[in-house]
């Protein structure tokens, strides 16, 4: 009985172990992807904000010309 029991024990921390074993490369490789991620997206945000004041502007000149 103690062997089964010796055996059930390893084989948790085994499963234990595995579940903490991370690679340091992949996480680092998550990061990279994130990163340039959140660069696309700053460039996006930046592209939409030229746009909506350029449609603003548009916006304003036509309202002018309509109260004219």
């Amino acid at each position: 009985m103690a062997a089964l029991h010796l055996a059930l024990l390893k084989e948790q921390t085994g499963v234990i172990k595995a579940n903490l074993a991370f690679d340091p490369q992949d996480l680092n490789n998550q990061l990279d992807s994130v990163k340039e991620k959140r660069t696309e997206l700053g460039k996006e945000t930046e592209r939409l904000r030229s746009e909506q004041e350029i449609v603003e502007r548009k916006w304003t000149s036509n309202q002018s010309r309509c109260a004219s």
